[in-house]
């Protein structure tokens, strides 16, 4: 049996170039399509495919011939006693008498005696510690891939904010389950947010699809800049018991303004425990907002 792995830009492409090292055809061979590759987002992410290509030893082919030609000798392993290598194992009493010399095969250890008995099973020694090992390489991949994306994403959004004019920005971020935050820090924290946080929540809308362009799983991203979004929630807080108040005083439904679905969550939370008004959403995203009704 004669393997190989190769990789390429396209599966086909890695696939050419096992079968380029073997010389062998398509038909001749089992293949195996360990990674399919990425092509990557915007530059980004891009993964060489990766393949396992086998062949069966039993033809007439050059490589057939060559590694039949390596195995060949472990299936005549008494034969080598014969030739001068009884000085390797001077110091035995059994080996000292030239009368032993017509017994050659004799003095041989019993491990050697044991390997050459096996001898046909040798071949397939270095392909049967394949198999069990790729569970533990795919998880491994898994990993690799999360990371991978995370660190992707990271390096885009840096590079997006630096275009942006926030040249002296750094990028953190925090893992927790599904969710995923990044965490900017710059002198130019005002310009990054905009007004009333439309710019970072332009970037987080961007980022989430990019993390999840890369990531294999599904990711919910958020963007903040600084201890933003903390300060944003406080002060929704706070916007959401006036406009009540302002509601049940009047008599009169009360209508926000357009607000993205995390902030309108924030609202909604803080009037739920408040039974003297009723929210709800109303219209079509970027436009949905908050409508504050007193209750019936």
């Amino acid at each position: 049996m004669i393997q190989t792995v190769a990789t390429g830009t396209t599966v086909d492409e890695a696939v050419s170039n096992a079968l380029a090292k073997l010389g062998l055809t398509r038909d001749q061979v089992k293949i195996e399509v360990i990674d399919e590759g990425k092509k990557g987002f915007l530059g980004f992410g891009a993964r060489e495919a990766k393949v396992r290509v086998t062949a069966e030893v039993v033809g007439t082919e050059p490589e057939a011939a060559s590694v039949a030609a390596k195995v060949e000798p472990a299936e005549e392993p008494e034969a080598e006693p014969a030739e001068p290598m009884e000085p390797l194992n001077s110091g035995g009493p059994d080996f000292t008498d030239g009368a032993a010399q017509p017994e050659a095969p004799s003095p041989v250890p019993p491990e050697k005696e044991q390997d050459a008995e096996k001898g046909p099973a040798v071949p397939v020694v270095p392909v049967e510690p394949l198999e069990p090992v790729l569970p533990d390489d795919s998880e491994k991949d898994r990993e690799r891939d999360l990371d991978e994306a995370i660190g992707l994403t990271a390096d885009y959004l840096k590079t997006v904010v630096r275009e942006m004019g926030a040249e002296d920005a750094e990028v953190f971020h925090a893992l927790d389950g599904k969710n995923l935050e990044f965490r900017l820090e710059s002198e130019k924290a005002a310009m990054l947010i905009g007004k009333r946080g439309q710019t970072l929540n332009a970037l987080q809308q961007l980022v989430q699809v990019v993390a999840n362009n890369y990531a294999k799983q599904f990711l919910v991203v958020s963007v903040d800049v600084g201890d933003y979004r903390a300060k944003r929630a406080e002060t929704l807080k706070a916007l959401a018991d006036r406009k009540a108040d302002q509601a049940v005083r009047t008599g009169a439904r009360v209508a926000l303004e357009p607000m993205p679905a995390s902030e309108r969550k924030i609202i909604h939370h803080a009037l739920s425990e408040r039974f003297d008004v009723d929210t709800h959403s109303e219209g079509k995203e970027p436009h949905r907002h908050i409508v504050i009704e007193p209750h019936k």
